[in-house]
């Protein structure tokens, strides 16, 4: 009887849901053309963020102060850059903080919608949609040769290299077997449940693979790039994503230039409950009489079985030392919420250099900084690794999906 009900009030909420959009399709679609006229439209050419030489066609045609006026390093060559389009870059007269109450999209309940509806955001809410379709054409440089060139021709540390971009690729063979993986998934439809502590628990506790397996592996290699890395809070699940799935999905590739928090202390440890529940907690103890200097999170990002090599949708990254505050956009989606996130976008500018990893396999292990604050209040910010999935132009028409793992580890320095 209990199964026969449940279906019935599903389908109930379905055709309820139904029925509200094809009300609101008049109001939507007036609302889409409003926000998707040409004088919006981003990539075009008249707009403020093309340059002369963004618009060539080849690396080739760049002269060495043009490769670094779109963002790329002078010291790679020529054919270690390619030409991309990257999603969701802010026009440089943005708002600082922009709201996108896309909760509903991901969720796909009835209640959502209706509350979306209702709260006063939906032009807002589209016009930051339409802004993450928009799309900006810059050179990326390859990563790989960055990192050999500094660290390999120049002498640099990895922890050194880290600091610098606020990124690094390290070999890494995982005792993490497919099936380990995904059993140590996080339920993304669990992502707003209201009942945080039990969602909290679970993620940080439960007995998964990765907490039994690949947190000790996390921790060492976090140490080898952070030495002064202590109190680390790893999790028992992370985010498993596929390039084949729709982009509000939450399990898809995100190709939308953005950093997973904010940049402000008190901020970040608001909205990163969801991602670092404990880093709240740890921000006292940096507070405290411990002898803690900084505070951090870090994503280690990896290819995973089946994939064997990531050619759909790689990791496109901002080197951390190219960007500035100002560049910065809060957007804060599902905004009425008690659980509410906020993430941070960014406006494009032609001093920031964008790099990527070609070809990274399952036995590589991508480390990225998401967020640093320094013990006390004067301290200024160590800027993140803003980052998105792109179109790798240099990749095979029948390139495999991309299926990845990230696993985010917040945790207090020495």
């Amino acid at each position: 009887m209990s199964s026969v009900l449940s279906s019935f009030v599903l389908r109930s909420q379905r055709t309820l849901l139904a029925s509200t959009l094809l009300l609101s399709i008049p109001l939507l679609k007036r609302l889409w053309s409003l926000l998707s006229s040409p004088r919006r439209i981003r990539d075009s050419r008249s707009s403020e963020h093309w340059t002369a030489a963004a618009t060539k066609a080849s690396a080739k045609d760049l002269t060495k102060a043009e490769l670094n006026s779109v963002g790329t390093s002078a010291a790679l060559t020529e054919t270690s850059v390619v030409t991309a389009e990257l999603s969701g870059f802010y026009p440089a007269t943005s708002a600082s903080h922009v709201i996108q109450d896309s909760r509903w999209l991901t969720t796909w309940k009835v209640r959502d919608f209706l509350r979306f509806l209702g709260n006063g955001h939906v032009i807002e809410t589209f016009r930051t949609i339409r802004q993450g379709y928009a799309k900006t054409r810059l050179r990326v440089g390859d990563a790989r040769q960055l990192q050999r060139q500094e660290m390999e021709e120049q002498g640099m540390s990895a922890p050194d290299f880290f600091a610098k971009h606020g990124f690094i690729l390290l070999k890494h063979q995982t005792a993490m077997t497919e099936e380990d993986w995904l059993a140590s998934v996080e339920n993304i439809e669990s992502f707003f449940d209201a009942d945080v502590a039990v969602r909290d628990e679970r993620y940080m506790s439960s007995d998964t693979p990765a907490r039994r397996i690949w947190s000790k592996e996390a921790e060492s290699i976090l140490k080898s790039v952070i030495p002064g890395a202590a109190s680390l809070e790893l999790p028992s699940q992370g985010v498993r994503r596929e390039s084949t799935m729709g982009r509000f999905s939450g399990k898809g590739a995100v190709s939308l230039v953005h950093n997973d928090l904010p940049l402000d202390v008190d901020q970040a440890c608001e909205k990163a409950s969801r991602l670092a529940p404990r880093m709240r907690q740890q921000r006292e103890q940096l507070q405290g009489p411990d002898g803690y200097k900084s505070l951090l999170l870090c994503n280690l990002w990896r290819p995973i079985a089946p994939c064997k090599k990531v050619q759909a949708m790689p990791l496109c990254l901002c080197d951390a030392s190219s960007i500035a505050p100002e560049d910065f956009v809060e957007l804060q989606i599902a905004p009425d919420e008690p659980g509410s996130l906020q993430i941070t976008g960014l406006k494009y500018n032609p001093r920031q250099r964008w790099f990527y990893y070609p070809a990274m396999e399952t036995d590589e292990v991508l480390v990225f900084r998401q967020f640093e604050r320094a013990k006390g209040d004067s301290a200024p910010p160590v800027m993140p690794t803003f980052h998105t999935a792109f179109c790798d132009p240099t990749a095979p028409a029948n390139a495999e999906p991309r299926i990845s793992f990230e696993y985010r580890v917040s945790m207090l320095t020495r």
